[in-house]
């Protein structure tokens, strides 16, 4: 509170208090008009002080600033409870601003020297101190941004966040996390954060041997050696899933699932025209150019073990905040025609909602491991997309000379599908990827007298290639002997099951 004089002019019976000897001469000279009026100061008390004026100019800057925020975010991807606790905030400012104490307050230009009011008086003093750390905190950050503590844009946080998600799906569709060391930490500047990459990675057990690795921002670049690479620039995709799996024979089969957190929606600016979405439609679709970025890690990542080379990259999705109903089939995604056909899409992932779709998605996929080896998912049509002008084969058949089985074999059993097993040679040495592809054999053998190569049928092999000694299952009869083709190189030959009994029939 502060007194302010005002002057006022008032009769001699309206007078109070002590007069002046001025005054009093002047009533006594007009004392024959009764209504002659006196100029005199009057003194109240006001509200409307430097330190009133401060604090609701603190309310209303605040009050205002989240109004603006709430406002900025406002859409169908906003949590409840975040709008709920800004609602209530600016609820709470609200009201303070409507207190009767700051009625005829008038506004804040500033303060020409130090309030020991704002200093030392209950209430005010808390006021100001608040005031202070908010806007020395602003203003740090804005000349230091490089010593942001603690300190993520929307975008990183939507990133994080998409991170666990998918390990909660992953736990949710039954995979076992494993214990793993404690995540690597690095300093930058005031900063401390996670090391990136396999610093910063779970890993869950599944059905037959099946390892998963789920892995922040790896890097691909040219490594040395056996190991996923990129051969012409680093790609460092947000999110990779990785399965690894040993098949009993041996080999190892390493397959990939990349996802790219886009914390953004395809505006007018992106598409003008419709022309780079296909004709998509749809209220909330991804940016176009993040499925560009998906096309480019699946090409660009490259498995190498060995002196061979294959695609790792079973698909690369992105994902992004959009409140789509999840609740019909995955069909029902608007990105599902470019998902089954070429393994490249998107995900809507929202916090605070079931996220079916990926959910059911990755079920899918994990649910092609259940028998070992993945075969069902790399015989799918996006997989397996050959180049212009080739094929490639299924090579499921592996034709074996019977002059390289060792011990002894009866010959007419072996053609007429009477054998339980044979014993290969010391120097069988395939290539263990290829031969995991393999689920039958078929004995190739000479005529007397044309010295032509024939076959008249092939065995399953049931419990894989455990070593020298072949399990010999079902035989499978062609209809009439087959003569194969035979070139220089290694002593066996890969071949496609669906020639051979075609190739019978003529």
């Amino acid at each position: 509170m502060s007194l302010d004089g005002q002057a006022a002019f008032l009769r001699a019976d309206r007078l109070r208090g002590r007069l002046g000897h001025r005054l009093e001469s002047k009533v006594g000279v007009g004392k024959n008009n009764p209504n002659h009026r006196y100029e005199v100061e009057l003194w109240r008390s006001s509200r409307d002080t430097a330190e009133n004026r401060f604090v609701l100019h603190v309310v209303t800057r605040s009050l205002r600033s989240l109004e603006r925020f709430l406002d900025l975010v406002e859409g169908p991807g906003l949590s409840a409870s975040f709008r709920e606790l800004m609602q209530n905030r600016i609820r709470a400012l609200r009201s303070v601003e409507s207190q009767p104490l700051f009625r005829g307050v008038g506004r804040y230009t500033g303060l020409t020297q130090e309030s020991l009011v704002l200093h030392h008086r209950t209430g005010y003093s808390e006021v100001y101190r608040v005031w202070l750390e908010l806007r020395h905190q602003l203003e740090f950050f804005t000349s230091a941004p490089s010593g942001r503590i603690g300190m993520r844009s929307v975008n990183e946080v939507y990133e994080i966040w998409c991170f666990l998600e998918l390990r909660k799906i992953l736990i949710d569709l039954g995979l076992t996390e494993r214990p793993h060391r404690s995540p690597r930490w690095q300093t930058k500047g005031v900063e401390r954060e996670l090391v990136d990459g396999m610093g910063a990675s779970f890993t869950f057990g599944g059905p037959e041997g099946l390892v998963v690795r789920l892995s922040h921002e790896p890097t691909f670049g040219k490594a040395k050696g056996d190991g996923f690479r990129s051969y012409t620039v680093n790609q460092r995709p947000d999110i990779v899933l990785e399965a690894e799996l040993t098949d009993p024979s041996g080999g190892q089969h390493g397959l990939m699932w990349i996802f790219d957190a886009k914390y953004r929606l395809k505006t007018a600016s992106d598409d003008p025209d419709g022309s780079r979405d296909g004709g998509r439609t749809g209220d909330w679709l991804v940016p176009p150019d993040a499925l560009d970025q998906m096309h480019r890690y699946r090409d660009s990542i490259v498995l190498r073990l060995g002196d061979g080379k294959s695609r790792p990259v079973v698909s690369a999705f992105a994902l992004y905040p959009g409140p789509a109903d999840q609740g019909q089939k995955l069909e029902a995604n608007s990105y599902w025609d470019g998902i089954e056909e070429v393994g490249i899409g998107a995900f809507p992932l929202v916090p605070q909602r079931e996220n079916l779709w990926l959910k059911e998605y990755m079920r899918r996929c994990l649910s092609l491991f259940a028998d070992g080896l993945p075969d069902g998912l790399l015989s799918q049509g996006n997989v397996r997309i050959p180049v212009t002008g080739l094929s490639y084969k299924e090579e499921d058949l592996l034709f074996v000379p019977v002059e390289k089985l060792v011990g002894p074999f009866d010959l007419e059993a072996l053609r007429d599908g009477e054998s339980e097993s044979v014993q290969l040679p010391p120097d069988f040495h395939p290539d263990r990827q290829r031969l995991s592809r393999v689920n039958w054999v078929a004995f190739v053998y000479k005529e007397p007298v044309t010295g032509v190569r024939l076959v008249r049928g092939a065995y399953h092999v049931p419990s894989g290639w455990l070593g020298d000694t072949v399990v010999l299952s079902n035989y499978l009869a062609t209809k009439n002997p087959v003569e194969v083709p035979w070139r220089a190189g290694p002593w066996f030959r890969y071949s496609d099951l669906r020639w051979l009994i075609s190739d019978s029939d003529e």
